[in-house]
C-alpha cells in the first residue's frame, strides 16, 4: 500500500523560525525540491510506491522484468503473451511441466501459435490390439412410468419376454412426430419384444419398448421384381420414412416378373387392342400389362356391328304378305329400340332381307407387328395364359382360312424374366419406417426390370452391425512396428510452424520430460515463407527437407531429424 502523505508539505514545519522569516525563498526553494522528488516516476513517488510495485497486477514495467527473471528465468525477455498474465500463471505452468497443456502454452507465450502434439506410440502395431464393438439398443416411450432417464446404468426386465439387459447409454430422439430414448444395452439375456413393457429391478420407472415406426431390421420381400443380381446394393424407400435405408441382395430367383413375346401375330386385330393377362389359379401374380402396338398386311373387312338385344321387343308375328302394305310394319313402330337402330334397321320389317336391314362398315384391321409390354408384373408362378382379342371382329367369327376365327387368333409365349428378389439384408438401417407399410427395393447398381417391393420388420432388439473403432491390430494398415527410435512409447513430435532450431532449448528447459526424445514437423509453407524472408534468393538443395506436394515434413534421423535431448 503506499504512503500518500507528501514532504513537500511538511518543509515548512522542519525548518528553523528565523530561515522561514529570513529567507523564505530558501523555503520555496526546498518544497520545490521535494515536489519535484514526488512527481511521477521520480525517485520519492516511486519509493513510496513500493509496496504496490510487489503485485504484477499494479506493478511497472521494470519492476515486471525483475519478477519475470525471478520466476521465469529460461523463459526469453521478449514474448508475444501478456507477460503479467504468464507470470500469474508461473506456478500453475510449473505444476504442468511435461503434459501437452504445457507445451502449448509455451508456444503461446513464445509464439502466439496453436500446435499439436503427435505420439508415434498410438500407431505401434501389438498384436490382439483390435477394438471391436457391436451395440444393441431398444426404442422406448408412452406409456411410461417415471423418469426413463433415471434406467441409466441400470438392470432393466422386459415384464412379458423375461428378457434382460444392462442400460449403458440413452439417447433422445423423434420419430414421426413421437418422442422417444432409445437405450444402448449390455449384458442381454432373452429377446424384448415390439409393445412390451420394461422396467427397472426396483420397479420405479416403467417404459414401452416403442417400434411401429422406426429403424428397419429386417425386410421381408414381397413383390420380387426383376433384374437384379445376388450382391446388388439396393435402397429401401417409403413414403412415411423419414430417412431411407440401405442393403445388399443375398438371394434371387426366376419366377416372379414375366415377359411377353408374339409367337404368331393372327389377323383382324387394330393398333391398341389390349392384350389379357389371366393368372393361373395357383398364382397371386398381379401388375403386368401390354398391347398391340403396330399391325401389318393391312386389310379391310365389311363387318357388322349392331346386336339383335336391340330388336328384342319387336313382334315377329305380323299377319299379311308382302304386297299388303297395311301389314309390312317398320320395326321401329312395333316397340324396337329406336335409338340403337340405323336407319335402314330402323325401317325394316319381318319381311326385309338381312342384308338390306343391316348396315356394314369397312374396317381396316391386320397382323399384329409389335406389342408393348407397359409392366412386368409380380409373383406370376405358375405362368399366366396371354390372349388378344378384337372383341368386334371376334364376333363376327371370321374364319382366318387356318382353322380359326379373326381377332383372336394371335398366340404368345410367356416366360419369367430372370433376377427376381427372394431375400435382402439391411446395412443402413435408416429412420421412420411404418410395419404397416409397404416399401420399395431400389437397386443402385443398374436399373431393374420391375422393382421389388418389401415389408419393414421391425422388432424390440435394434442391433447395430458389429464394427471396429479405430485401426488397433490391423496388419498392412496405418500402424508401425517398434523401432525404438521413433515408433516408440517414450518419443513424441511436436507440430509447429516453427523450425524446431527456433524453439528446442526452450523446449529442453522448460518442460521436456527426462528419458524421451523429442521430435518436429513443420509445415513446408512455413518453412518457404521463413526462407523467403531471409533471402530473396530460395534454393532447394534438398528433397527430403521442401517436399511442395506435401502440406507436412516429418525429419528422419538420417538427415533432419530434431531431437532435443
Amino acid at each position: 500500500m503506499a504512503i500518500q502523505k507528501k514532504v513537500s508539505t511538511l518543509v515548512k514545519n522542519q525548518l528553523p523560525d528565523f530561515i522561514r522569516e529570513d529567507a523564505p525563498l530558501f523555503q520555496k526553494f526546498v518544497e520545490g525540491y521535494y515536489e519535484f522528488l514526488e512527481q511521477s516516476n521520480n525517485v520519492l513517488e516511486v519509493s513510496r510506491k513500493l509496496e504496490s510495485y510487489q503485485d504484477i497486477d499494479t506493478s511497472v514495467e521494470k519492476y515486471i522484468d525483475y519478477i519475470k527473471r525471478e520466476l521465469l528465468p529460461s523463459f526469453p525477455k521478449t514474448l508475444t503473451a501478456d507477460q503479467k498474465l504468464l507470470v500469474k500463471r508461473a506456478k500453475d505452468f510449473y505444476r504442468s511441466r511435461g503434459s501437452e497443456k504445457s507445451y502449448q502454452l509455451l508456444f503461446r507465450a513464445l509464439y502466439n501459435e496453436d500446435i499439436t502434439i503427435y505420439d508415434p506410440g498410438v500407431n505401434i502395431l501389438r498384436a490382439s490390439d483390435g477394438r471391436w464393438i457391436q451395440e444393441n439398443s431398444i426404442r422406448v416411450g408412452d406409456p411410461a412410468v417415471g423418469n426413463t432417464e433415471l434406467l441409466l446404468g441400470q438392470n432393466i426386465t422386459g415384464i412379458s419376454s423375461g428378457a434382460s439387459a444392462k442400460v449403458e447409454r440413452i439417447t433422445q430422439t423423434t420419430e414421426s412426430g413421437f418422442l422417444v430414448k432409445e437405450m444402448f444395452l449390455s449384458n442381454i439375456s432373452g429377446t424384448f419384444e415390439d409393445l412390451e413393457l420394461v422396467r427397472n429391478t426396483g420397479n420405479t420407472v416403467n417404459a414401452t419398448i416403442y417400434n411401429v415406426t422406426g429403424p428397419l431390421v429386417t425386410v421381408t420381400v414381397v413383390d420380387k421384381g426383376a433384374g437384379y443380381q445376388l450382391g446388388d446394393s439396393v435402397t429401401f424407400n417409403s413414403p412415411v420414412a423419414l430417412n431411407p435405408g440401405s442393403g445388399i441382395v443375398t438371394s434371387t430367383d426366376n419366377f416372379s416378373a414375366i415377359q411377353i413375346t408374339l409367337a404368331n401375330g393372327g389377323s383382324g386385330y387394330f393398333a391398341n387392342t389390349p392384350i389379357s393377362i389371366t393368372p393361373n389359379s395357383q398364382s397371386s401374380g398381379v401388375g403386368a400389362g401390354a398391347y398391340v402396338q403396330s399391325i401389318k398386311n393391312a386389310e379391310v373387312l365389311a363387318v357388322n356391328f349392331e346386336q339383335i338385344n336391340s330388336l328384342k321387343d319387336v313382334p315377329l308375328n305380323v299377319t299379311g304378305s308382302v304386297s299388303n302394305s297395311t301389314t309390312n310394319t317398320a320395326f321401329a313402330v312395333l316397340g324396337g329400340n329406336t335409338t340403337n337402330l340405323n336407319a335402314n334397321l330402323a325401317q325394316a320389317n319381318c319381311f326385309s332381307r338381312l342384308t338390306d336391314a343391316l348396315t356394314f362398315a369397312n374396317v381396316t384391321v391386320g397382323t399384329i407387328n409389335t406389342i408393348y409390354q407397359t409392366a412386368y408384373g409380380y409373383n406370376y408362378n405358375p405362368l399366366p395364359s396371354v390372349t388378344a382379342i378384337n372383341q368386334g371382329i371376334a364376333a363376327a367369327q371370321i374364319d382366318d382360312g387356318f382353322g380359326g376365327k379373326k381377332g383372336e387368333n394371335a398366340r404368345f409365349t410367356v416366360s419369367h424374366l430372370t433376377g427376381a428378389v427372394r431375400t435382402v439384408s439391411v446395412a443402413e438401417t435408416g429412420a421412420g419406417f411404418n410395419k404397416y407399410e409397404r416399401l420399395t427395393i431400389n437397386n443402385n447398381d443398374r436399373t431393374p426390370v420391375a422393382n421389388a417391393t418389401g415389408t419393414p420388420e421391425i422388432t424390440g432388439l435394434r442391433s447395430y452391425e458389429g464394427k471396429y473403432i479405430d485401426t488397433k491390430g490391423f496388419l498392412s494398415w496405418n500402424n508401425r512396428l517398434q523401432d525404438n527410435f521413433f515408433y516408440q512409447v517414450y518419443s513424441y513430435v511436436i507440430r509447429s510452424n516453427n523450425m524446431v532450431n527456433t524453439y528446442r532449448q526452450f523446449v529442453k528447459d522448460l518442460v521436456h520430460p527426462t528419458g524421451t526424445k523429442m521430435f518436429g514437423e513443420v509445415s513446408s509453407k512455413a518453412i518457404i515463407s521463413q526462407t523467403t524472408a531471409a533471402s530473396s534468393n530460395v534454393t532447394t538443395t534438398s528433397s527430403s527437407v521442401v517436399n511442395f506436394d506435401s502440406s507436412i515434413l516429418t525429419f528422419d534421423s538420417s538427415n533432419t531429424t530434431f531431437d532435443a535431448i
